[in-house]
């Protein structure tokens, strides 16, 4: 290799490991800090919280026996997602008793869904609403939640399949159900539909960063899902998942309120669907699951099906490291060409 060869090898690294550095460092993130939702790593959307917060916790069954006094009290835990079912076949055996605590304690509450693309969506819906029936759904109570997170399907199936389980819980509760993803997964399955979801209530989940990277098209977030398997919290043994409302906590009473319509929404349907399978329900906190799915998703999944959702307790999104890819091979590339 002649002189002007190496000359041209080596300003080609320093590029190289410039651009990788700036990646990790944050930077991208600072521009959100300062009113500029788009982060400069990937032109990614992290979207900060608006101002104050409220602290709360999602959970399911993986949690075990929930002393929910001190999870309000000690724990400061204003408002609690509590897992419905893992699909049809796993409904969460501690949902009927979470449900009551939290209530007793004062914890605002809310259920959620993990829903499974491959599995009837109205059976789905059939079970969560049947569930919240039973066991009192009321206008103080926030709206369901699709736990969206692992599909090996086709972005068609999936979007029809979330458009019949979102239909069914709005005209069988009153309420449009809040949608609970990440960037990773979305991006890689439903970018090419976002714009059918606007009108739905978003929470989203990044573990680990100053502010979350919003999957596209989402813009803001009412509900922020920040640690999954690393948080605790007093009255609960063990990990429990970890979120934020953005907002006061009058903001989040007015929030609840907005979404009942300001009405009592005792569910009441005639659908019979049984939800006394015996089967371990489970995804922990944000999204626990109990069948052989492999997520990493940014909720707590047992799940072996493979999900690319950012989060998870590496602060970064996937997105990012395939910037960075992208970025040496083209520097690589024009090394070699100039050589």
């Amino acid at each position: 290799m002649s002189k002007k060869s190496l000359r041209l090898s080596a300003v080609a690294a320093a590029c190289v490991w410039a651009m990788v550095g700036c990646a990790e460092t944050g930077e991208g993130q600072s521009a959100a800090s300062h009113g500029d939702v788009k982060s400069l790593a990937g032109d990614r959307d992290v979207v900060c919280p608006d101002g104050e917060t409220v602290d709360g916790i999602d959970v399911s069954y993986y949690q075990g026996d929930i002393d929910w006094g001190t999870v309000y009290g000690e724990g400061g835990k204003l408002f609690a997602f509590i897992r419905v079912s893992d699909g049809v076949d796993y409904p969460d055996s501690m949902f009927a008793t979470n449900w009551a605590a939290a209530k007793d304690a004062g914890v605002l509450r809310g259920a959620y869904q993990f829903f499974r693309t491959d599995v009837d969506p109205t059976a789905q819906a059939e079970l969560l609403v049947d569930a919240l029936s039973a066991n009192g759904f009321e206008s103080t109570d926030i709206s369901p939640v699709m736990d969206i997170e692992v599909s090996s399907d086709d972005a068609g199936t999936i979007y029809a399949n979330m458009t019949t389980w979102l239909d069914y819980v709005e005209l069988n509760t009153g309420r449009k159900a809040i949608i609970y993803s990440s960037m990773g997964f979305w991006n890689s399955h439903l970018v090419d539909y976002t714009g059918s979801f606007d009108a739905y209530p978003k929470w989203v989940a990044n573990w680990g960063v100053d502010c979350p990277n919003m999957p596209d098209g989402w813009g803001e977030w009412d509900f922020w899902q920040t640690e999954g398997d690393t948080g605790t919290t007093a009255g609960i043994a063990g990990a429990c998942d970890q979120d934020v409302f953005n907002g006061t906590y009058d903001a989040l009473v007015s929030y609840i309120a907005d979404s009942a319509g300001a009405t009592d929404t005792d569910t009441d349907t005639d659908t019979d669907t049984d939800t006394d399978a015996d089967a371990d329900a489970g995804t922990d906190g944000g999204t626990d699951t109990d069948a052989d799915s492999d997520s990493d998703a940014d909720s707590d999944s047992d799940s072996d099906s493979d999900s690319d959702s950012d989060g998870g307790s590496d602060g970064d999104c996937g997105c990012a490291s395939v910037g960075r890819g992208a970025a040496r091979a083209g520097l690589v590339a024009l090394l070699f060409h100039l050589v």
